[in-house]
Parts: C-alpha cells; sequence; structure tokens
C-alpha cells in the first residue's frame, strides 16, 4: 500500500488535535484542582463522588439537627439544676422555719420566700430558647405550666397536675434523627413504614415539664403534692398559719423531690453525653468522606505538573515534525 501525502497529512492533523486535546485537558486540572470536569471522563470515580456527596449532605443535615438537640439538651440541663437550687433553698427554710425559736413574724417571712421560690419555679418550667417553650413536649409555642392565681390550680398542657395520675394524653414527644437512623417496630411492609416509632433509634429532643416538676392526684389524700410548684405553695401556707403540727410529711415530701429532681438532673447529663458523642462521631465520618471525596476528585498537583510537562514536549515536537510533513510551498520560498 503506497502511503500517500494525504494520508500522512490525515495522520499528522489528527494525532496533532489529540495532542493539544490532552494538554488542554492537563491545563483545566491544574486551574481547577479536579481529577475530571464531566462524568464522562471518569464514570467510576463520578459515580463514587456523587455517593460521597449525598453521604456529606446526610452528615450536614444530622449535625444541624444535633447541634439544634444540644442546645436544647445544655438549656435543659441548666433549667433543672435552677430548679434543684431553689429546692435547696426552700429545705434550708423549711428546716430554719421549724425551729422553735422563731416568731410568728419570721415565719411569715420564710413563707413569703417559699412563695418567692414558688414562682421562680413556675418560670423555671416555662424556661424558652429560641422562642420556643423547651419543658413542654411537642407544645413549643405557649407556656406550658398555666398556675390560675384565683384557684390555685397548676396545669400542665391544659391538664391540672394534682387530679390526676395519668399525663400521658399531654405528652406528645418530638423526635429527631441524630445519626442513628429511624426505625420502626413493624418494620416496612408493602414499601410503607408499619408500627410506631423506635425509640431506641431516634432522640426526644423536648423534655416533658410534668416529670421533672412532678404530678399526682391528691384530690382523696389532701396531702403534700408531688409537684414541687405546689408543694413550695403549701409549706408557704403552713408557715404563714403558724399552725406547724404536720409539717413533718411535707418536709419529707420535700426531701423526696430533691432526690427525684437529682435524677433528673443526671439523666439529662446522660442524654447530652450522648448528643455530644453522636456530634463526635458526625465528625470523623465527615471526615473520612471528605477524604474519601479529595481522593476521587482532586488531583495529585506533582503528577498533573509532570504529565503537563511531559505532554507540552510532545506538543513541542509534534509541531517541529509537522515541518517535515508539510511539504514547502512557494509562500515558504518567498519568505
Amino acid at each position: 500500500m503506497r502511503i500517500t501525502q494525504g494520508i500522512m497529512t490525515r495522520n499528522y492533523t489528527s494525532n496533532l488535535a489529540r495532542a493539544m486535546r490532552e494538554l488542554s485537558s492537563l491545563s483545566d486540572k491544574m486551574a481547577s484542582y479536579r481529577q475530571f470536569q464531566r462524568p464522562s471522563e471518569n464514570p467510576f470515580n463520578a459515580l463514587s463522588a456523587l455517593k460521597v456527596r449525598r453521604t456529606l449532605s446526610m452528615l450536614d443535615t444530622q449535625y444541624e439537627t444535633m447541634n439544634t438537640a444540644s442546645s436544647v439538651v445544655d438549656v435543659t440541663e441548666t433549667t433543672i439544676k435552677s430548679i434543684k437550687q431553689r429546692l435547696d433553698d426552700a429545705m434550708e427554710l423549711v428546716l430554719q422555719g421549724k425551729n422553735d425559736v422563731l416568731s410568728d413574724e419570721d415565719r411569715k417571712i420564710i413563707a413569703e420566700s417559699l412563695r418567692g421560690l414558688q414562682k421562680e419555679v413556675l418560670n423555671l418550667g416555662n424556661t424558652q430558647l429560641g422562642g420556643r417553650y423547651i419543658l413542654g413536649g411537642a407544645n413549643t409555642g405557649e407556656p406550658p405550666f398555666m398556675y390560675d392565681e384565683v384557684t390555685g390550680a397548676l396545669t400542665y398542657n391544659g391538664l391540672d397536675v394534682n387530679s390526676t395520675n395519668d399525663m400521658s394524653s399531654v405528652k406528645v414527644d418530638v423526635f429527631v434523627d441524630i445519626g442513628l437512623g429511624v426505625n420502626y417496630l413493624g418494620g416496612v411492609v408493602g414499601g410503607a413504614y408499619d408500627g410506631d416509632i423506635n425509640k431506641n433509634s431516634v432522640f426526644s429532643l423536648y423534655e416533658h415539664g410534668c416529670d421533672i416538676l412532678g404530678f399526682g392526684d391528691i384530690s382523696g389524700s389532701g396531702g403534700p403534692s408531688s409537684n414541687i410548684h405546689t408543694l413550695l405553695g403549701q409549706l408557704a401556707d403552713i408557715f404563714d398559719s403558724g399552725d406547724l403540727s404536720g409539717i413533718d410529711q411535707y418536709h419529707a415530701q420535700l426531701d423526696k423531690k430533691q432526690k427525684d429532681i437529682l435524677v433528673q438532673w443526671t439523666a439529662t447529663g446522660e442524654r447530652s453525653k450522648q448528643v455530644l458523642f453522636m456530634q463526635e462521631r458526625n465528625d470523623e465520618l465527615a471526615f473520612q468522606a471528605t477524604k474519601r471525596q479529595t481522593d476521587l476528585e482532586v488531583i495529585i498537583p506533582e503528577q498533573v505538573i509532570t504529565q503537563l510537562k511531559s505532554q507540552e514536549m510532545i506538543y513541542r515536537a509534534a509541531l517541529q515534525a509537522g515541518s517535515y510533513i508539510f511539504p514547502a510551498t512557494v509562500f515558504d520560498y518567498l519568505r
């Protein structure tokens, strides 16, 4: 087969164009620091990188949720700590008030102090964070605790805390995913989730103030309330009246509420540790995913620079070879 000038010209032009494209591609990689500009250039890496990006997006969303949960739990923990401090102050006042050497006027002063603590406890039960009430469960738009000055009734989400032993009807949880993955007790049936949410797979964002301050039906016994706010009012009334004959049972109830609130405080501290652990886990997963994304998408500058210099030499050599392939024309002689 005879190699014609036309064949040589076409082959040279095609090879030169290929060298230019490769040189342009390497230049783009250096400018963008990316291994590829279009998925078609590296389908496997492009698909893997897409999966990693989805993982990073999910981790970012979970991290925002964790930040919110961390803020809510921290404020809740601080609130419970403040309630405990009020109980400690109340216990000190009660011990002082039981002293026989105190006059009726002194006990009235103690009664006023107890009522002041009572108001503070109510305010703490209606603590807000970012305009949301954090101790009302799903009810975050209005104060969970409402106190009627006339009747002396205290309600939680509309239900009297001193008239029932079951608050489940007004306790609605708000669950969030902090990286454990939401599971359902019934699994997936017919392509849809079946059954209730598995509470071990989610995090309850808001606690219920009725569990912290306490509740219980006292209509039959008429004795000390299981609710801290009401109990402080009862103690204030006793000191105000001057009759301390039945104060021991109220004193014992206050001591019990001190221990109960300590348990609540400890439990909230454990919730805070759980969120912190999940944040650290999220950070580690995000670090590993980012590292994987870098391996898939980002160039190694030293390698690309070496390839770029080699390609420049190939391109220059191809240009020089063109002077031997293309025949001289009359214009070359004229120059």
